[in-house]
């Protein structure tokens, strides 16, 4: 081996070495709210189920309400069909478009179910309230083409946003040194297999149901939100999926909920969608949902307002859109031992909180 070969393979080694350092030092650095809800990892477990020849006939997007509030594996066991929560917290409908284009690179759905939160708001990637969401979804997606598409849409929308944030995280990261505790250097998913992708939350807060305002108070659709909202139709009728617009419920109501619920109801109503708000009294009550049980906060469900929820919907989904009932198919037996790991899990708290 010559001189120039060894120094050429010192040189790549360590250029390997201070890339994996580099890596390393930056996933640290991390905000761990970009982490903690791996999407990766969600993603991961849809690839792994499409590559095992099971189809998702569902596929659950939007923010918290939609994390927190729908579990697949409870509708697996109540209709038969799959599905993955691709809900997180803070989401926007931007971010949510592209997921959804990546998420389509690999598997269609016959259905995709959105929460519309975003439909009054204005979530844009200049507020660092909603900076997370856009930079799990970037960190996410490995299309090159994709993730520069994502982009270029996000600069279009914020003209003077800051680029090299989202192409070298570690800018935006490296003031944090100061706070690292020993949870920056672990972080363990939370995504057991029978989740597929939802949150569970297993603690209870007692609520009592609470009324604001009873005059709805007018709210305006945002451009920004109603163009995105939009093209994720668009890209569902091009594809032949049907799209369902879900509200889980809250703790609370009020003018501008009130009238934020109008506009969902609206746009529903003018892009021939179905629109299902379990905040509605005749809705919620079908449903079961028990404001002492079934809250983690105001503005969540718990596992147990999630399984009362998924039931519900689950029926309503298999009965308009005929989706398939898979449970006794042998292709499909990791969905029903999944089913037993999760009531393993979850039926001693569910009788323990019920009695």
């Amino acid at each position: 081996m010559t001189q120039k070969t060894k120094k050429t393979i010192r040189a790549v080694i360590f250029f390997i070495l201070l890339t994996i350092s580099f890596l390393y030092i930056q996933n640290i650095l991390r905000w761990k709210g970009e982490l903690s809800e791996d999407l990766a990892l969600k993603y991961e477990q849809y690839c792994t189920s499409v590559e095992a020849g099971e189809k998702i006939d569902v596929l659950y997007l939007g923010t918290s309400a939609i994390y927190a509030g729908i579990t697949p594996i409870v509708m697996w066991k109540e209709a038969g069909f799959t599905g993955m929560n691709f809900g997180t917290s803070e989401q926007n409908v931007l971010a949510e478009y592209y997921l959804l284009k990546y998420l389509l690179e690999v598997s269609t759905p016959q259905v995709i179910v959105l929460d519309l939160c975003d439909l009054t708001e204005e979530r844009l990637a200049d507020s660092e309230k909603w900076t997370v969401a856009y930079t799990r979804v970037f960190n996410l997606i490995d299309s090159f083409s994709l993730k520069i598409d994502m982009l270029k849409e996000m600069v279009k929308i914020v003209p003077d946003l800051n680029v090299a944030e989202y192409l070298f995280p570690i800018i935006r990261y490296h003031s944090r040194w100061t706070e690292l505790t020993s949870s920056d250097f672990g972080l363990k998913t939370q995504y057991p297999e029978y989740s597929k992708g939802a949150l569970m939350h297993k603690e209870v807060k007692e609520m009592h149901f609470t009324e604001y305002e009873k005059e709805m108070e007018k709210q305006d659709v945002t451009v920004f939100s109603k163009t995105y909202y939009e093209k994720i139709l668009d890209l569902c009728r091009k594809k032949k999926i049907k799209v369902v617009a879900v509200v889980p419920p809250i703790a609370y109501t009020g003018g501008q909920l009130l009238g934020k619920y109008e506009e969902m109801r609206k746009f529903c109503e003018q892009n021939n969608i179905e629109y299902i708000n379990y905040n509605e009294p005749d809705v919620l009550e079908e449903a079961g949902i028990n404001f002492s049980t079934d809250f983690y906060n105001e503005g969540h469900l718990n596992a147990l307002g999630s399984v009362k929820i998924s039931k519900s919907l689950a029926k309503r989904l298999a009965k308009k859109y005929n989706l398939e009932d898979r449970r006794e198919d042998p292709a499909y037996q990791s969905w029903n031992m999944a089913y037993k790991e999760f009531n393993k899990e979850y039926e001693p708290w569910f009788e323990s909180i019920q009695n």
